[in-house]
């Protein structure tokens, strides 16, 4: 009995669906038996991802203004600890500048009594050498 044309066309496309359905049960067994995953697999992990990616900038995008005014007052911290530190500096500098200068002074005072000692001894040295 000789197949008529839809009877074989309709087995063509039979045969094409069972062959598609085989290269897709293949290809998730290939990718199970190497530890990867399938496309469709793949795909859907990547979907999961993206929706927790936009959640979490969703969270951060919340976040940043109160990290703004965080930052914001940190930094009006920062700059009065700086100006206070160099009202300190500049406070104990007022007090050793002039300390410095009356060491300066004395020490110059010391070397001219040094000098002046090391005279007189010199002096009496030689005088005691001359009796």
């Amino acid at each position: 009995m000789p197949i008529t044309a839809p009877i074989g066309f309709a087995a063509w496309l039979a045969c094409l669906v069972f062959s598609v359905m085989l290269f897709n049960a293949c290809s998730k067994a290939w990718f199970t038996l190497r530890g990867r995953p399938s496309p469709s697999e793949s795909l859907a992990a990547t979907n999961a991802l993206a929706a927790r990616i936009a959640v979490i900038e969703t969270c951060i995008n919340g976040c940043k203004p109160e990290q703004d005014r965080r930052i914001d007052i940190l930094e009006k911290n920062q700059v009065e600890l700086s100006n206070l530190i160099l009202d300190q500096i500049n406070k104990l500098y007022n007090r050793l500048n002039p300390t410095a200068e009356t060491l300066a002074g004395l020490e110059g005072e010391m070397k001219a009594i040094n000098t002046q000692l090391t005279f007189l001894l010199t002096l009496k040295q030689t005088q005691k050498r001359r009796r």
